[in-house]
């Protein structure tokens, strides 16, 4: 069996409830699950949250939420995969055996179902062994990076200064949208000292929306595609 599950805690700071914060006239979250359900692949497809609003929200359009998640596992220091193994152990005691988990972003907006089926074509092309990620390209080359301190911009390697552009690789982040486990892995390793493969998106679709001004732009860029 498969499940989905898109964490979405109530308790973000900068942008108050922003996983139902509304795009093309629907909350952010049910985005996120339609394309899941659009995907036909999963047995199952679980919103994580520790918000009865939530719940609400998602059973309005159709999906049943089976638990709420722990309060202690909803706070900003709580590493999302955390609250997705502690789910994943709720649904083995109450009988489902799922072999592979998908966690999808709960504002992942710019995202289709297209983008889940060809991130899971990767998982199985590597027979599941390895998790897959979504990924974007630095749009800089990160060797040249700077930090304000005391009001001045000043250089994080002082010894790239001088350094040509074209002497540095290229470099990828992690955009937080789409993860693939395999789930007995997931629950048996540390998920954060493993080898990952990328499912590389667009950089201009893989904004963290983390503030009013990525919220902005967001939008914009929804209205264009």
């Amino acid at each position: 069996m498969k499940i989905l599950i898109v964490p979405a805690r109530s308790g973000s700071k900068r942008i108050k409830d922003k996983n139902i914060k509304i795009m093309n006239n629907k909350p952010m979250l049910i985005h996120s699950l339609q394309i899941a359900r659009e995907t036909r692949l999963f047995d199952k497809i679980h919103l994580s949250t520790d918000s009865d609003k939530y719940i609400k929200i998602a059973n309005s359009y159709g999906f049943k939420t089976d638990f709420k998640r722990e309060k202690k596992l909803s706070n900003d220091n709580t590493p999302v995969l955390d609250a997705v193994r502690s789910d994943l152990k709720k649904f083995i005691k109450l009988g489902y055996k799922f072999k592979e988990i998908c966690v999808l972003s709960a504002t992942s907006p710019l995202l289709n179902f297209k983008d889940l089926i060809k991130a899971r074509r990767i998982f199985c092309k590597f027979h599941k062994k390895f998790p897959v990620i979504s990924a974007a390209r630095h749009p800089a080359k990160i060797e040249r990076s700077m930090k304000i301190q005391n009001g001045k911009l000043r250089f994080i390697n002082k010894k790239n200064i001088l350094k040509k552009t074209q002497t540095f690789s290229e470099s990828y982040y992690p955009t937080g949208n789409i993860f693939y486990y395999n789930s007995e892995k997931l629950l048996k390793t540390k998920p954060y000292n493993i080898g990952y493969i990328p499912y590389m998106i667009e950089t201009f679709r893989a904004i963290d929306i983390d503030d009013a001004d990525d919220l902005k732009l967001t939008k914009k860029i929804y209205k264009l595609l």
